[in-house]
Parts: structure tokens; C-alpha cells; sequence
């Protein structure tokens, strides 16, 4: 699926602890180094999940999660 089919797909907001398996809507993106972990059409698996567990215990802040949501595809 191209990136902007995905962005542009019907979606909604759930928590992180229930992304598992469903498909990005948006950017997950970590800063520093301002690298995107996830992007619109890709699933989230359980290691990109834990990886994101594993960098906000880091203390890295992200943009793509709002109040320990991520946007998925409606499905």
C-alpha cells in the first residue's frame, strides 16, 4: 500500500497496547535522531512496539503519539 493511501484512509486513534497487528495511519516518528519507526501502511508488529516501549523509557519524545495513542486504519 503507497504511504498516501494510507494517510489518507479512514482512521482512528487507539492505544498503543492495542496497535498490535493493525496498520499505521500516520508517522511514528522518534527524535532525537528524527527518524521515523513506523510509517502510514506499514503493521505494527511486536518489536516495533517494544522498540517504541524501549525509547520512551529513554525519555525520547515522539510525534505520532498523542496521550499514548496511534492512529491506525479503521478495519
Amino acid at each position: 500500500m503507497k504511504i498516501s493511501e494510507a494517510y489518507d484512509a479512514p482512521a482512528e486513534w487507539v492505544k498503543l497496547e492495542d496497535a498490535k497487528d493493525r496498520v499505521a495511519a500516520d508517522f511514528v516518528i522518534v527524535y532525537p535522531p528524527d527518524a521515523p519507526l513506523i510509517v502510514p501502511g506499514e503493521t505494527f508488529t511486536e518489536d516495533i512496539l517494544l522498540d517504541i516501549l524501549r525509547k520512551e523509557k529513554e525519555g525520547l519524545t515522539f510525534l505520532g503519539i498523542r496521550n499514548g495513542c496511534v492512529k491506525v486504519m479503521r478495519g
